[in-house]
């Protein structure tokens, strides 16, 4: 996992929201936060898109698996449906890769956040939005994925390996590659 330092908002996504308060917000006082899926639509959309693809340096946010809008998605760090006041929040908002082989753009999804999805817990999963997140995990040459022993995140790292499936066959051959490839240059 790296670090991935958050940027401004895009602009578009700011004036977007603030026009649907304004809009729908005394027609639905008790229900006025838009829908995920249905109200937030392009060109709005694709603008938060490519933002959090370039601000990520098109890589994973949790497996730093390179990535593109065929191969990602936009993921909800803490998920929306547990916290929904937090579905249009800028800071919670990431690129994950789509868990699947790659050139596979259908079929299971089995790593990273979607097989994260609604599971949360504060205390046990690493963010990508913590500076010191890299030195939570360790690789071995075999392209494992490992919880270091430092900063006392043992556990926590533990547990966003598992929840995410950051030791899936795929993702250790991938990494075990890219290790290859680090130690030969």
């Amino acid at each position: 996992m790296k670090y991935i330092e958050k940027g401004q908002e895009p602009a578009e996504f700011t004036q977007w929201k603030e026009e649907w308060e304004k809009l729908w917000k005394p027609l639905r006082p008790d229900d006025w936060q838009p829908e995920w899926n249905n109200d937030f639509q392009n060109p709005e959309k694709g603008v938060v898109y490519n933002a959090l693809l370039k601000e990520q340096g098109y890589i994973c946010c949790y497996c730093e698996r390179r990535i593109d809008k065929p191969t990602s998605h936009i993921e909800h760090f803490k998920p929306r449906k547990t916290y929904p006041q937090l579905a249009f929040v800028y800071d919670n908002l990431l690129c994950s890769c789509n868990g699947r082989p790659e050139g596979q753009n259908k079929g299971p999804q089995d790593h990273c956040g979607q097989e994260k999805s609604e599971w949360f817990d504060e205390n046990l999963l690493i963010s990508p939005l913590d500076k010191d997140c890299a030195d939570y995990f360790q690789y071995t040459g075999a392209g494992e994925i490992l919880p270091s022993k430092v900063h006392g995140k043992e556990e926590a790292a533990k547990e966003t390996i598992k929840h995410c499936k950051l030791n899936h066959e795929r993702l250790r051959t991938c990494s075990k590659s890219f290790i290859c490839v680090k130690i030969k240059k």
